[in-house]
């Protein structure tokens, strides 16, 4: 059988608060090449159906993300694990790199660029569906996504997808849409429900 689960990232060096009210400030951010990134992450797999859960650590040493731990475990009515599980798990490598990436920021040569390019600043996000990549999306560059995500996040209180547009002249209502839910997919804005703005 095939582990089925929806993708997760964990920030395991954010500040955090324990219930006596201390704080634990955690562990500063690290270079990883072009982006700056968490010292240590989580990749977490949401069980679909019985499938059970993975959880996969890592941390960055000497410039590598490396892996410490893998945790699978059966969901309380699921199905056991089995060997094939074992043998069904993607890459690591490339789960830890996209964890380390998904909750890091791009580093920019330029003051102006650089400036409110950290867009997740948060303790955990929910990964893109890879399914819902388009072709619009594998052929944008990234500095070009991530310019549509901080005008759409500096806006989201009034039209966002109106000051978008705005923001790059040559985009007609539907190519400003396309280009916000290429970002949500890229990962610069967090996934939302039909309905409800977020970014």
């Amino acid at each position: 059988m095939v582990i089925k689960g929806i993708d997760r990232y964990e920030n395991l060096s954010a500040v955090k608060v324990a219930a006596d009210g201390s704080v634990d400030y955690g562990l500063p951010e690290v270079r990883f090449g072009d982006f700056q990134v968490p010292a240590a992450v989580a990749w977490v797999s949401k069980p679909i159906g019985h499938s059970p859960s993975v959880r996969a650590e890592f941390e960055m040493r000497k410039g590598s993300p490396v892996c410490l731990s893998v945790t699978i475990a059966a969901t309380p009515k699921g199905r056991p694990v089995t060997t094939a599980d074992l043998e069904s798990i993607p890459g690591l490598e490339r789960k830890g790199l996209d964890a380390f990436k998904a909750l890091g920021h791009r580093v920019f040569d330029d003051d102006a660029s650089r400036e409110g390019r950290n867009l997740h600043r948060v303790d955990e996000i929910w990964s893109p569906d890879p399914r819902a990549l388009g072709a619009a999306l594998r052929n944008r560059p990234d500095d070009e996504l991530e310019r549509v995500a901080v005008v759409y996040r500096e806006n989201i209180a009034n039209h966002p997808t109106q000051a978008v547009q705005m923001a790059f002249p040559k985009f007609s209502r539907r190519t400003a849409d396309r280009r916000i839910k290429a970002a949500r997919d890229r990962g610069f804005l967090p996934q939302t429900k039909k309905g409800r703005k977020k970014a």
